[in-house]
């Protein structure tokens, strides 16, 4: 399907396709990549230089680098572009939304569950019940089918200091909840 697919000639003259796929058992999206007519890997990391002459991309197993360099005839045509389109339809987002998609993030882990003050997460509610702090959210934490599918890669984590501060922590959130112990957005 021309809509899901995307192929070109690099400067070196190899063949490059990158496709849109599903991966098999589970119905998740996965871009993949095949160079020089070698089988397709799928994508976990994808970058398109901001010149639009060269895209940078990890293919998995075995998180295996490459850069590509385009002709210019590939970039005009704006087969990049297409591409980088496929990689968002993947769970593969750019760099740029980074920001936004943290405090996103951040809004999740600090959501409370219906008609009670506690997080609606059940994972956040074990660690905010045992006194942890929320640390941070982190960007390409998991770029497996299902961490891109569910969270776009992000993942979160607590800290627990092993000090009364978190016996103190675990109180304020079983009074008050989880907007007692997770600061809002900035």
């Amino acid at each position: 399907d021309k809509g899901t697919e995307v192929s070109f000639t690099d400067e070196d003259g190899d063949s490059i396709c990158f496709r849109l796929g599903t991966s098999p058992g589970n119905n998740i999206a996965a871009l993949e990549v095949s160079v020089a007519d070698r089988p397709g890997r799928r994508v976990s990391r994808f970058r398109v230089a901001p010149s639009g002459q060269f895209v940078r991309f990890v293919m998995e197993p075995g998180a295996e680098g490459m850069q590509v360099n385009v002709p210019q005839d590939v970039a005009t045509r704006g087969d990049l572009a297409r591409v980088s389109q496929l990689a968002e339809a993947s769970g593969l987002l750019p760099a740029e939304l980074h920001n936004g998609l943290s405090a996103l993030g951040r809004a999740y882990v600090s959501r409370k569950a219906v008609g009670v003050k506690h997080a609606a997460d059940d994972e956040v509610h074990l660690h905010l019940s045992g006194g942890a702090e929320l640390h941070s959210i982190h960007w390409h934490a998991d770029d497996t089918l299902p961490g891109l599918s569910n969270a776009f890669g992000m993942m979160a984590s607590f800290v627990y200091r092993g000090t009364d501060e978190d016996v103190e922590r675990a109180a304020a959130y079983a009074a008050h909840g989880v907007s007692d112990v997770v600061p809002p957005i900035e």
